[in-house]
């Protein structure tokens, strides 16, 4: 879903103007009741998206803790 989110940005016009910008999206997946405090989550989320704009921009990064499979 953030792909396609970050895709469909691409060739955006306004006006008939090409807007050129990138998107950067750092995302966090958890289950229902997972327990992790939402300042945790905020954190995870944020260090993805500072990790996304790293790594060049223009990309989606999902958090470390879920790649690692961590809970």
């Amino acid at each position: 879903m953030a792909e396609r989110l970050r895709t469909a940005t691409l060739g955006a016009e306004i006006y008939g103007a090409p807007l050129h910008y990138t998107v950067s999206i750092g995302i966090i997946m958890v289950d229902p009741g997972d327990g992790t405090p939402l300042n945790t989550l905020y954190k995870l989320s944020d260090d993805a998206l500072y990790q996304a704009k790293r790594q060049g921009r223009n990309c989606v990064v999902r958090s470390k803790r879920e790649r690692d499979g961590r809970r």
